[in-house]
C-alpha cells in the first residue's frame, strides 16, 4: 500500500471515528441521534398549523431534566394536572423564563406561585403556559389557542416575554412582525419537506455530526458578528432600528389588554429583567463584580437600551388599561444578591424563581376574595 493510499485510508478512518464521537456527544446532550426524525431540535416542542408555528408537545417527558408536559401541552405541575374546566385559573404566558428553562418541573416560578397561593388558602390554580423562545405575539396567541379552550374561567394572566428583542437583534434589517425563532432555532420540521426533495447524499450530509457541529459553529459566529460588530455605532440601540418592533408590541398589548378587560381578566405585565442590577444606583456600581458580567458584557451593551424601551412600553400599556398592572420585579431583585438568582443572562435559578413567585403571589392575594 503506497503512502497516498495509506494517508487517504487514515483520513477516512479519522473522519469516521470523529463522526462516531460527535454523534455520541449529540446523543448524550439531546437524548437522540442526529438521524432520528423529530418535529424540532428540542423534543418538547412540535409544529402547529397556526401563527405560533410551534408549541409544547403534549405528553412529552424527560426524567433526566425533570421536565414533563401534560396532556394539554402545558408544563406539568401537580396542582394543575387534571383541572376541571371550571377551575379559576391564573395563566402564566410567555417564553422560557416562565416555562422555567434550566430548572425542574417543581422549580419554576409558576409552580412556586401555586404553592404560595395554596398555602394562603386561595382557590386559584396556576397553569404554566410558557413556551421557550416565544415572542409577545406567540404568547398572546397561545392564550386563545390553548388556555381558553381548556380553562375558560381565567381570572388572571401573567405575561412575560422577551424574544421580540432577541429576534430584532438577530434579524436586524430583515426583521418583520411574523419572524419567530422557529426558523432559526427549531427548524427541523419546517425544513423537513425541503430536505425530502434533496438528493440522498444531501439528506445524509444533513444528518452528519460533522456537518451539524460545523454549521452550529458558523451560526454562532455569524450571530455574534451580527450582534456585536466592531463597526457598530456608539449607541447600540440605534443599530437595531427598534421602532417597528416596539410599535408592534404596543399595539398587541393594547388589543390584548382591551380584550381581557371585556372578559374581566386582570393582567400582570412582568418586565424583561436580566441578571444585572438596573434600578438601584448603589447596586448598579457593583455590576462589574457579578460573575456573569465579563461573559455577558457585550450583550448588556447591545441590549440594555432595547430592554429599557421594551419595559417602558409594558409600563405605559399598564397605565392605559385599568385591568393591567406592571409588576416591576427589578426593584425587588435589585435589593437581593442577583448572582444567586440567575443561571445565565436571563433565566432564574430555583432561588430566583422563588423570589419572583413571592412577588407575583403577593400581588394575586391582594385580589378580593383571595
Amino acid at each position: 500500500m503506497n503512502t497516498r493510499v495509506l494517508m487517504a485510508f487514515s483520513l477516512i478512518l479519522a473522519l469516521l471515528l470523529g463522526e462516531a464521537v460527535l454523534q455520541g456527544a449529540y446523543y448524550f446532550s439531546q437524548g437522540r441521534w442526529l438521524w432520528q426524525p423529530t418535529a424540532y431540535k428540542a423534543g418538547y416542542v412540535s409544529a402547529v398549523a397556526d401563527p405560533r408555528q410551534y408549541s409544547l408537545t403534549p405528553g412529552f417527558a424527560d426524567p433526566t431534566q425533570n421536565l414533563s408536559i401534560d396532556a394539554h401541552g402545558f408544563r406539568r405541575s401537580p396542582e394543575a394536572s387534571n383541572l376541571p374546566a371550571e377551575a379559576s385559573v391564573v395563566a402564566m404566558l410567555g417564553d422560557s423564563v416562565p416555562f422555567g428553562a434550566g430548572v425542574g418541573d417543581t422549580e419554576t416560578y409558576p409552580y412556586d406561585v401555586q404553592q404560595q397561593l395554596t398555602k394562603a388558602g386561595s382557590s386559584l390554580k396556576v397553569v404554566n403556559a410558557g413556551v421557550p423562545s416565544y415572542n409577545m405575539a406567540q404568547a398572546i396567541q397561545r392564550f386563545y389557542q390553548d388556555v381558553l379552550p381548556n380553562y375558560p374561567n381565567v381570572k388572571v394572566v401573567v405575561l412575560q416575554a422577551a424574544n421580540d428583542i432577541s429576534l430584532l437583534t438577530y434579524f436586524r434589517d430583515e426583521w418583520t412582525p411574523d419572524k419567530t425563532w422557529a426558523q432559526a432555532r427549531f427548524n427541523e420540521s419546517i425544513e423537513g419537506n425541503r430536505q425530502r426533495q434533496q438528493p440522498a447524499w444531501q439528506r445524509w450530509l444533513a444528518r452528519s455530526a460533522w456537518a451539524y457541529y460545523l454549521n452550529l459553529a458558523f451560526d454562532q459566529t455569524r450571530y455574534r458578528a451580527q450582534l456585536f460588530q466592531d463597526t457598530a455605532p456608539e449607541n447600540p440601540y440605534e443599530a437595531y432600528n427598534p421602532d417597528g418592533m416596539i410599535r408592534r408590541v404596543r399595539d398587541q398589548l393594547d388589543w390584548f389588554l382591551s380584550d381581557c378587560a371585556q372578559r374581566h381578566i386582570e393582567v400582570l405585565l412582568l418586565p424583561v429583567d436580566p441578571f444585572y442590577y438596573q434600578l438601584d444606583p448603589a447596586a448598579i456600581e457593583t455590576n462589574a463584580t457579578l460573575p456573569g458580567w465579563p461573559k455577558y458584557l457585550n450583550v448588556v451593551e447591545g441590549w440594555h437600551l432595547l430592554i429599557e424601551a421594551f419595559n417602558h412600553t409594558l409600563e405605559a400599556a399598564a397605565q392605559r388599561h385599568a385591568n393591567a398592572t406592571f409588576l416591576d420585579t427589578r426593584q425587588d431583585l435589585d435589593k437581593r444578591n442577583r448572582a444567586e438568582l440567575y443561571l445565565d443572562f436571563m433565566h432564574y435559578t430555583p432561588e430566583g424563581n422563588q423570589a419572583v413567585a413571592g412577588l407575583i403571589a403577593r400581588r394575586l392575594l391582594l385580589a378580593p376574595g383571595q
